[in-house]
């Protein structure tokens, strides 16, 4: 994944610790600004606002930055998925505050809670191409889940997963421990090792890698699910589009996507759910 520019010592802080959309535009363009590589000026007309004063409004909390102004924003500063996601959440909480909605703003911050968690106690493994199941792997990971507060021992992941997975269940928690995911006790109780896990497309693991592994894994249990409506749903269609349209609502879907993968997760969790989402060109013309 790209970010912003990681390799600044301050970047961690900064996500964990702005109280407002304002604070943390202010706190990255300061950042930008001790690295010599940017002004107000600068700033306003890559994103296209037309005063320095308004944006300093912005950084000092008088004003919300329009909407208009949100994806240049966010390419600017280069923003992944998960910051852009973080950015949005302080910008809706910032004008729930301004509108005195207490109710919205106490849930838009536990969603920020949950995300700074992901972000800045999240570091990227990857995970050895010798087991060739990586996605159960990560299912085995995310089952820790259930059991976040006691922690799971080997019998209860095999419990969960049932006997005729006891074996990959076994090769899934070794891996994990040889990539530093979780830990196990002397009572061989097996917890996060307080990280979550993020793909990093590489030669050994890769995003592609990982979508093989679920499609095949949707295709053996497709037939069991797909009549179960409270439980399960799938969405398909082949559609005419206008690309540029296309493109903007693609970026739109990827984003709410992962807001709700974050609201889902829970600290009395009792099962795994995946979620997944794909979309792309079916003509040969359309490609580029």
């Amino acid at each position: 994944m790209t970010g912003m520019n990681v390799s600044s010592p301050n970047i961690d802080t900064i996500i964990d610790t702005v109280g407002s959309s304002g604070e943390l535009l202010r706190e990255l363009y300061l950042m930008k600004k001790r690295e010599r590589k940017t002004s107000l000026g600068a700033i306003c007309r890559s994103i296209g606002i037309p005063s320095t004063g308004y944006l300093s409004d912005v950084m000092k909390g008088k004003k919300i930055l329009n909407q208009k102004y949100w994806e240049a924003t966010k390419s600017y500063f280069s923003f992944d998925e998960k910051q852009s996601i973080l950015f949005h959440l302080l910008l809706d909480r910032d004008q729930a505050r301004k509108q005195k909605s207490l109710d919205d703003e106490n849930r838009l911050s536990q969603d920020i809670e949950i995300l700074r968690q992901r972000i800045s106690h999240s570091d990227i493994h990857r995970l050895s191409s010798r087991f060739a199941n990586r996605a159960f792997a990560l299912d085995v990971f995310a089952a820790l889940g259930l059991k976040k507060n006691q922690g799971a021992t080997l019998r209860c992941l095999k419990d969960f997963f049932g006997r005729a997975k006891a074996l990959d269940v076994e090769k899934s928690v070794a891996l994990l421990l040889q990539e530093g995911l979780v830990t196990i006790d002397d009572q061989g109780t097996i917890r996060e090792a307080n990280l979550s896990f993020h793909i990093n497309d590489s030669e050994d693991f890769s995003h592609v890698n990982y979508l093989k592994d679920v499609i095949s894994d949707t295709h053996q249990q497709i037939d069991h699910w797909y009549d179960n409506k409270e439980l399960a749903n799938f969405f398909s269609a082949t559609i005419p589009v206008a690309k540029e349209q296309y493109q903007q609502v693609l970026s739109e879907i990827k984003i709410f996507m992962e807001e709700r993968s974050i609201k889902l997760v829970s600290k009395d969790a009792d099962s795994l759910v995946r979620l997944s989402f794909q979309a792309f060109p079916v003509a040969t013309a359309y490609r580029e």
